[in-house]
């Protein structure tokens, strides 16, 4: 009888623990439960806090973003059994207004060539815009329109823009109006791309597509920090790679362009290639990046001659840029003006040296294809036997440069560059500041005229 009483007892001690460790195990699996679920809430909360920040991001740029049209003349060709024919056509693309009293910043190539430019505003106000000046080598082009207190944009800072942050672009894909899309900054000073003569590109993933060329990159504080220009697809549509120029870059073109109605930038006078120094020999030097531009040519008497740089020197820096390659230097030495004095850093026989260099006019500067030009004096013309007029003569041709590649020799006329007939050094610098990269010559020797094959004439000497 003690035994059984003994027995039932234990058995009611073990069910009252048993159920008293349930009780304690349903707790604390109601506990967990609790605490993920607060844990989510504050993500759900976080995630929403971001998604609030798009919102009015949103909300304060797009009325600054305006939808552009460009209207251009084009003409076919005639055949056996047809007649020339002119049509026009419109393209489209974004643009931004950056003054409340008309200005409206796009890309160069969305209005290049227009006969007619019209803006539609935010209010679905439609106005025919003037273009104040256009960079092709930039990709930036300024309009104005007629209207006063229009809302415009804050411009950021894309010097401190990190890779990882959030940017959202905004403009008018495929004709859809204030298209907002999301992503990150992929990358960095991306250059090389050949596609501009000037590259320092911000790289990103939020979809960029046609039609957006012109509407701005925007940082979560509602700034501008760059201007959205190129994707690199192989559909013409987005692929994860978007390219937008740093606002800083706009700055300097918008800034000439209003205050001197075109763009000036200096010029070094080198000819090189990207080359970096032996990681060993960079160590030693206290370089953490070992990449630079070998100078491979100085054009004689030029700022980089007079400055005292030499073949085979690798720039290291140019004022407070760093020089990776090619076109880091092109791009650095393109954001001077001319008559700038910066310090050129460079590595020479196992030392680093500072020079400082004058810089010229790059658009007075034809030693950019590797040659000199002169008028075509009365004088002259009499003695070349070429029309007074008819083009600039050739001084000197820099051996091994772009213009003695194409063969191209001293007593040569240049009557026209991609087209347009030059008489005068002005004439010749206007057309090749148009021109751009692509130089394509139409050259008069004695009484034969022919037209050379493309000089490349940015993409490899700054």
């Amino acid at each position: 009888m003690i035994g059984r009483s003994i027995w039932l007892g234990g058995a009611v001690v073990a069910l009252t623990v048993g159920a008293a460790c349930y009780l304690v195990d349903v707790g604390s699996v109601s506990a967990v439960s609790a605490r993920q679920e607060e844990d989510i809430t504050k993500v759900l909360e976080r995630l929403e806090d971001v998604s609030k920040a798009f919102v009015a991001v949103a909300r304060k740029v797009r009325p600054a973003v305006v939808h552009i049209s460009a209207t251009r003349s084009h003409r076919t060709r005639g055949g056996f059994f047809s007649s020339p024919r002119q049509y026009d056509v419109t393209g489209t693309g974004s643009g931004l207004i950056v003054d409340s009293g008309g200005i409206i910043v796009t890309n160069h190539h969305v209005v290049a060539g227009a006969k007619l430019v019209m803006v539609r505003l935010h209010d679905q106000r439609e106005l025919e815009a003037e273009v104040l000046g256009s960079d092709p080598r930039s990709d930036i082009a300024v309009l104005r329109v007629d209207a006063k207190d229009l809302v415009s944009c804050e411009l950021g800072d894309s010097e401190v823009l990190e890779v990882g942050q959030w940017v959202l672009a905004i403009g008018n894909p495929f004709g859809l109006e204030q298209t907002v899309t999301a992503g990150i900054v992929s990358g960095k000073g991306r250059a090389n791309l050949n596609i501009l003569d000037y590259e320092n590109f911000i790289q990103t993933d939020a979809a960029i597509n046609p039609g957006n060329s012109g509407g701005p990159l925007v940082n979560l504080k509602g700034q501008v920090i760059g201007i959205n220009a190129v994707i690199i697809s192989r559909s013409g549509g987005y692929q994860g790679i978007g390219f937008a120029i740093p606002i800083e870059m706009v700055r300097r073109v918008v800034d000439q362009i209003l205050e001197d109605g075109k763009i000036s930038r200096g010029f070094l006078g080198v000819r090189i290639r990207d080359a970096e120094l032996l990681h060993d020999v960079a160590a030693d030097l206290g370089i953490a990046d070992p990449r630079g531009a070998a100078v491979d040519q100085v054009v004689e008497d030029g700022p980089a001659d007079r400055a005292g740089i030499e073949e085979q020197d690798l720039i290291l820096r140019l004022g407070n840029r760093r020089v990776t390659g090619n076109g880091s230097l092109r791009t650095a030495v393109g954001q001077f003006t001319p008559g700038a004095e910066v310090d050129v850093e460079l590595y020479r026989n196992g030392k680093i040296y500072t020079v400082s260099a004058v810089l010229g006019d790059l658009d007075r500067s034809p030693g950019t294809l590797g040659l000199e030009v002169r008028e075509l004096t009365s004088g002259l013309a009499k003695r070349y036997d070429y029309l007074p007029g008819s083009g600039v003569l050739v001084s000197r041709v820099d051996e091994g440069g772009g213009a003695d590649l194409q063969g191209l020799q001293k007593g040569d006329l240049i009557r026209s560059v991609n087209g347009r007939k030059v008489s005068s050094i002005d004439d010749l610098g206007l057309a090749l500041k148009e021109a751009g990269s692509r130089v394509v010559l139409e050259v008069q020797r004695g009484t034969q005229i022919a037209e050379l094959p493309p000089v490349y004439r940015y993409g490899r000497a700054p």
